[in-house]
Formats: C-alpha cells, sequence, structure tokens
C-alpha cells in the first residue's frame, strides 16, 4: 500500500480499502486526531458502507449476469442437438431403406431403435451441460443424502473404534 499523503487522499484511500482511518494515519504520517474528526465531520463510515454495498450489487450482478450467459449456453447447445436429432428423425421417415419391402410402412422396430437411440443422445447432451430432468435432479440428491450417512456412519464407527483404543482396563487379579 502507498500511504496517503493527503487527508483527501486518506479519506479515498479509507473509503475504498479494509485499514482503519488510525493505521492509515500512521502509515501516512498525518495526524490521527485530525484525521479522526475529519472521517466524522465528512461521514466517511457511511461512505465507506456505500461503496461496499455498491461493490457488492456490482458483483452480484456481474455474477447473476456470468451465470444467465452459461445457461444461455447450456440452452444453444440443448437446442442445436435437438435440431440435429429432429433432422435424423426426419431423414429417418423420408429413407425408403426404413419402410417394410412389401407394404411401404415405416418399420414400427427400426422406428423404436432409432427414438430409444435419440433419447440416449439427448440424456448424454443434457449431463454434458447439466441440464438434468426433475427425477434425474432427485435421483441427485437421494445418491448425496446416501452419501452423507455414510459418511456419518463411518465417523461414528471410527469414534467408537478410538473410544475403545482409548478405553484402559484393569484386571486385578486375586492373590
Amino acid at each position: 500500500m502507498n500511504a496517503p499523503k493527503t487527508y483527501d487522499a486518506l479519506r479515498e484511500e479509507y473509503i475504498t480499502g479494509d485499514l482503519s482511518v488510525k493505521k492509515l494515519a500512521e502509515a501516512s504520517g498525518l495526524s490521527w486526531n485530525a484525521a479522526r474528526k475529519r472521517c466524522r465531520a465528512e461521514g466517511w463510515v457511511k461512505l465507506r458502507a456505500e461503496y461496499r454495498a455498491e461493490a457488492d450489487s456490482l458483483l452480484r450482478k456481474t455474477a447473476a449476469e456470468a451465470a444467465a450467459a452459461e445457461g444461455a449456453e447450456k440452452l444453444a447447445n440443448l437446442i442445436k442437438a435437438s435440431d440435429f436429432g429432429a433432422e435424423a428423425v426426419l431423414r429417418y421417415f423420408l429413407d425408403e431403406d426404413y419402410r417394410d419391402d412389401k407394404s411401404g410402412k415405416i418399420n414400427i422396430y427400426q422406428l423404436k431403435a432409432a427414438a430409444e437411440t435419440l433419447a440416449a443422445l439427448s440424456g448424454v447432451i443434457r449431463n454434458l451441460n447439466e441440464l438434468y430432468t426433475d427425477a434425474e435432479l432427485e435421483e441427485r440428491q437421494r445418491a448425496g443424502e446416501r452419501l452423507e450417512l455414510e459418511k456419518k456412519k463411518v465417523n461414528h464407527e471410527t469414534e467408537e473404534k478410538d473410544r475403545r483404543d482409548n478405553e484402559i482396563v484393569v484386571v486385578f487379579e486375586d492373590a
């Protein structure tokens, strides 16, 4: 830190920094008593609180914008993948190779296989973009809860073992 050389510089350093008026005044060689009086008279403490609130608000806004941009990118990726899947289904229906040779109708078994493949692809894409279904979110939560229970169980068993290891057993023999 460069020590402020004037009371105005000390004021700015106090409002935007973390040091007390006393420490700033001592570091700069300015009168602590005069700095304290100016701090009170000019409302530096209130100005510091306002500055911090504004900085906090700006930080939150920036974080929210970054999260929104990330979410938009994930959604765009999901839309691209959905478009790809829709085009694949359209090609499937238009392709003569998937039609029954005799009736010309679409082979339902091949359609089912294509649908299952697209569903699996969709799941992979959602997972890559961390866009989970409600069922997947519930399963992840249950898995987290099971993990926490296992950790507690291991901690309890370890504590119990440590307690037994630290027990002192006194055996008296009859003489």
